[in-house]
Order: C-alpha cells, then sequence, then structure tokens
C-alpha cells in the first residue's frame, strides 16, 4: 500500500472524513475534485483509496493532493473491490464523523454540510436526498425515491423504515455516519454486493436516532456496468445467505410487524439476488434456494400478504417459486417484465 498524504494538512483540522473508493474513474475524477473543493463544509478530510487503478487515476490523485492539503490518496496494490477500498480508508479515518462518495457519482455543494448540521443534532446517522442519472449528469434521468424530513427514534422506528427500503436505503454515498459505528461493528462482507447493505444491518440494532433532510444533495449516476446490471461472480454467491442470516438476527428485536418486513426484505434481496445467477450456475446456489423457498413460504403463510408490500405480479412469481422451486428463471422473467413494461411507460 502506497500512500501520499501531499502537503500533510493537520488531520485534527478535520472535522469530517470522506472516503472516495477509486477503480479506473478517471473521465469523472475532475468532477470530483471540483465538487469536493466547492463544499460550503470546509473542514474536512477526504481519503481516495485507488483499488489498483490501470487508467489515470493515480496521476489525477497525486496532482489534486498537491494542490489541496484536504486529499490523501492511498494506493492498493491489488483489486479487492469496493468494499476492501471503502475499510482501508476507514482505518485512517480519526474524525468523529464520515461519509463516502463514488468515484462515478456527483454532489453538490451543500451535501456535506447539510449532512453534517443534522448529524450534530444528535443523530447516529443523517441522511439526505440523492437522484438517478444514466452514464452522466446531464443524460437521461431516472425516477428516484421522493423524499421528506423526517427524524427516526427507537429501534422500532428505525428498523421499520430501513426494512421497507423507501427513504433510509441501503448506499453508504447519501449519509452520515459516527464514525465509531463502523470500526465497531462486527462486519460479515466476503463480497461486493449489496455489502452496504450488510454493513449497516452489521449495527442497524445499536442506532437511537436517524435523521432525513428530504434535498436532494448527491447524484447517483448508473452506468451499465455497475453490480446491479452484471451477473454475479462466485465471490459474490454467499451475499444473499449472509444478509438473509442478518435479517433473520434482526427480526428477534422488534415487534411482530418487524417480524413480517424482515422477510418481505429478505424476499426483495432475493429476487434481485436470483435475477443475476447465470441460469448455468442455478445448481450452485442451492442453499440459497432453499433459505429464500422457506422464506417466502413463511411470509406467505403468516400475513405478509395483508401488509400489500409486494404488487399482485410479483406474489404470483413467489407463489410459482415456491411451487415448482424454479428460483432463477422466475426472478429474471419477472426482472425481463419489469423493464419491458417501464420500457413501454417511457
Amino acid at each position: 500500500m502506497k500512500i501520499n498524504w501531499g502537503l500533510n494538512i493537520q488531520v485534527s483540522a478535520c472535522e469530517v472524513s470522506v472516503i472516495v473508493p477509486v477503480h479506473n474513474n478517471g473521465n469523472n475524477l475532475p468532477n470530483i475534485f471540483h465538487d469536493l473543493e466547492n463544499q460550503t463544509l470546509t473542514k474536512f478530510c477526504v481519503y481516495f483509496v485507488d483499488d489498483a487503478s490501470t487508467d489515470l487515476s493515480e496521476l489525477l490523485i497525486n496532482q489534486a493532493v498537491q494542490d489541496d492539503n484536504r486529499f490523501f490518496y492511498i494506493h492498493l496494490a491489488e483489486n479487492m473491490g469496493q468494499s476492501h477500498a471503502r475499510e482501508v480508508g476507514l482505518r485512517h479515518v480519526t474524525t468523529k464523523f464520515v461519509t463516502f462518495l463514488d468515484a462515478d457519482d456527483r454532489v453538490n455543494s451543500k451535501w456535506l454540510e447539510k449532512m453534517y448540521n443534522s448529524i450534530l443534532s444528535g443523530a447516529d446517522i443523517s441522511i439526505v436526498g440523492y437522484d438517478m442519472f444514466e452514464n452522466h449528469l446531464g443524460g437521461k434521468k431516472i425516477q428516484g425515491p421522493t423524499f421528506s424530513n423526517r427524524i427516526l427514534r427507537g429501534q422500532d422506528e428505525i428498523l421499520d423504515e430501513w426494512l421497507h427500503d423507501t427513504q433510509f436505503q441501503g448506499f453508504l454515498w447519501n449519509k452520515m455516519f459516527r464514525t465509531r459505528l463502523l470500526i465497531e461493528s462486527k462486519n460479515e462482507r466476503t463480497f461486493n454486493w449489496l455489502e452496504d447493505v450488510a454493513w449497516i444491518n452489521s449495527f442497524i440494532l445499536q442506532l437511537k436516532q436517524v435523521n432525513i433532510d428530504s434535498s436532494i444533495q448527491y447524484h447517483y449516476i448508473q452506468s451499465r456496468n455497475s453490480s446491479m446490471h452484471r451477473f454475479l461472480d462466485p465471490r459474490d454467491w454467499i451475499a444473499f445467505a449472509i444478509l438473509a442470516d442478518q435479517l433473520q438476527k434482526i427480526s428477534h428485536n422488534g415487534s411482530e410487524r418487524i417480524e413480517i418486513l424482515s422477510l418481505y426484505r429478505t424476499i426483495q434481496i432475493g429476487l434481485m439476488y436470483f435475477s443475476q445467477i447465470r441460469l448455468t450456475d442455478s445448481s450452485k446456489v442451492k442453499m440459497n434456494k432453499k433459505i429464500f423457498i422457506q422464506t417466502t413460504r413463511i411470509f406467505l403463510k403468516n400475513g405478509g400478504r395483508q401488509l400489500n408490500l409486494f404488487s399482485s405480479a410479483t406474489k404470483i412469481f413467489l407463489w410459482l417459486m415456491v411451487k415448482t422451486r424454479f428460483v432463477v428463471i422466475f426472478s429474471r422473467i419477472r426482472v425481463r417484465l419489469i423493464k419491458i413494461r417501464d420500457f413501454l411507460e417511457s
């Protein structure tokens, strides 16, 4: 690991740390530098963790480090994925608060200020709104969630929002955290698919307050090469089993409604997971299919239908999966039908 501290700012002057995993993001890094340099909150440090890039990323970051003494460069010799890069960056964080920025996205000038002011009011996590664009900031805008100002207090209220996956979603980049939560968490991640969800799952029961600011401060750039648009790598096959186990443990720490919502979230993740498994790999994830079918059967039997959490079409697919055990095939068909519907409605 190679580290460049540039002009070597006194880290004690920082109030917030930003971790930016980088892997061949040279085309967008100048935009990232611009967005960070124009933040209205100025007392921050940025750790660019270069995950063995082969493009001009190293050159660009090293130049930026020389130009701005709040920037730090950490170079990893081997590509290990975004999750590992974030954890390496976290090892260098000494501030009370930390956030994350993906190197292919964009942020508004008040991104840090909004989250920082919100978390200072006593929250464990502060959240700001985001929107989504295809390929670049000026590209096609994708309909994202509608945010509203909220303060979540108490375990059941926080878990309800987290498991519904509406405003409190499984991303790190539109959130600011109390650093101790991340450092002290017992994280089981060995994969790079929904690793953000797994990390938040690992400390969700410790949260006492979560603040949500409705203002759009983060711009998520959705590329065709993102992890949500590819088949899963064998090293990511374990993801569903770990996430399902985490959610089962969470379900034991709340009301009956929380138990049902935990089942719902597990099924929701499973539908996404199996749609990204190749048909030729279907036999290699038998245990995950078993977990999914058992969870779905319990959900359908124990009143999950009454909460209207899934559409009528999805309920039909769930029923078919339980009856036939053809989980991968029907997950793939469902996603294709959703894409056709979205295309026709656009």
